[in-house]
């Protein structure tokens, strides 16, 4: 079993007092039953997105600070990033936006002037 799929287990069976059967925190309805489910996925898939885009971001910033040569190359991937999880809906296209040009300006201002 992939490591993911047993801390979705862990996860939820604590977040919704899993003990084989459902928990009294969940619906009786079937439908109900696997919305639950579909949704603590989705939550376990979004947060790991933001904290992957926080670290690309964070390394971005970090090598633009220190002017270190692979930071245009970081930043294109932070970039990537981003626009991925947009496109995925994973963040608004606003909080992409954003997110992006933050991240080009602070580029834009330690890049050396020509």
């Amino acid at each position: 079993m992939p490591i993911s799929a047993i801390l979705f287990v862990l996860t939820f069976r604590k977040r919704y007092k899993f003990n084989n059967t459902l928990g009294e925190n969940v619906a009786n309805i079937k439908s109900q039953k696997a919305r639950v489910i579909t949704n603590e996925k989705a939550r376990l898939r979004n947060q790991a997105t933001k904290s992957a885009l926080r670290t690309y971001m964070k390394n971005a910033s970090s090598a633009i600070e220190s002017k270190d040569k692979t930071a245009g190359e970081l930043v294109r991937v932070a970039q990537s990033k981003i626009g991925t999880a947009q496109a995925k809906g994973r963040i608004h296209k606003n909080t992409a936006a954003r997110r992006t040009s933050r991240l080009m300006k602070m580029a834009n201002a330690k890049a050396p002037k020509k």
